[in-house]
C-alpha cells in the first residue's frame, strides 16, 4: 500500500499485490538455506568467475587452508589455494596448475567429473557444471572412505587369487562368484 498527496490535497492511495514477490523472495532464501547447510562442498560461481555462494562445508575447507569462500572470492585464487595441498606431478607448480585447472574450467561447455588426490590422503569427487550463461556450479564430495574400501578389497581379492588353497565364494542366490 502506498499514499500519495496530491497537489489538490486529496490523499491517492494505491494498492499492489506482491504476493509474488514475496513468493519468489521466500523460494530464493529456502535455495540459500539449502545451498549452504548442503551436506557437500557445493560453490555457485558468476560468469566472471567469482564466487556467488558456497556451502558452509565448502566455508569450513576453505578456513582450513586459509581462503575465505566469501560472495565475491576469485576462483582462480581459490584454485591456487587448493594447487598447494593437491597432489600433483613434482614437475608441475602450483600457479602453473592453477592455470590449467582454470583453463580447463574456461573451457568447459557441459559438465565434467574428475578426481581430486590431496596430500593429506582425502580424495574429492568433484563435479563441475557449466550453466548457458556462463556461470558454474561444483560439487565437491570427499570419498575418502570409499577410496579406502576400494583398496582393502582389491588387497583382498589379490590375497584370495595368491592364496595356497581353493577359495570359492557365493552370492546370496546361492550362485559362484
Amino acid at each position: 500500500i502506498q499514499f500519495s498527496k496530491t497537489p489538490t490535497n486529496n490523499i491517492l492511495t494505491v494498492f499492489k499485490d506482491n504476493s509474488e514477490y514475496v513468493s519468489t523472495k521466500n523460494s530464493l532464501k529456502t535455495l540459500e538455506q539449502a545451498i549452504s547447510k548442503a551436506p557437500i562442498g557445493l560453490m555457485i560461481w558468476d560468469e566472471n568467475d567469482k564466487l556467488i555462494i558456497a556451502s558452509e562445508k565448502t566455508i569450513k575447507a576453505g578456513e582450513d587452508y586459509d581462503f575465505k569462500f566469501t560472495p565475491g572470492a576469485s576462483r582462480i585464487e581459490a584454485r591456487k589455494v587448493v594447487a598447494k595441498n593437491v597432489v600433483k606431478d613434482e614437475d608441475l607448480s602450483d600457479e602453473l596448475w592453477a592455470e590449467n585447472a582454470q583453463k580447463e574450467w574456461s573451457g568447459l561447455t557441459g559438465s565434467q567429473i574428475r578426481f581430486r588426490e590431496l596430500k593429506n590422503g582425502n580424495v574429492d569427487l568433484i563435479e563441475e557444471t557449466r550453466l548457458p550463461d556462463g556461470s558454474g556450479v561444483v560439487f565437491n564430495i570427499d570419498i575418502t572412505e570409499l577410496k579406502k574400501r576400494e583398496t582393502e578389497l582389491a588387497r583382498f581379492k589379490t590375497s584370495i587369487d595368491n592364496s595356497p588353497i581353493r577359495i570359492m565364494m557365493f552370492d546370496d542366490e546361492g550362485q559362484l562368484i
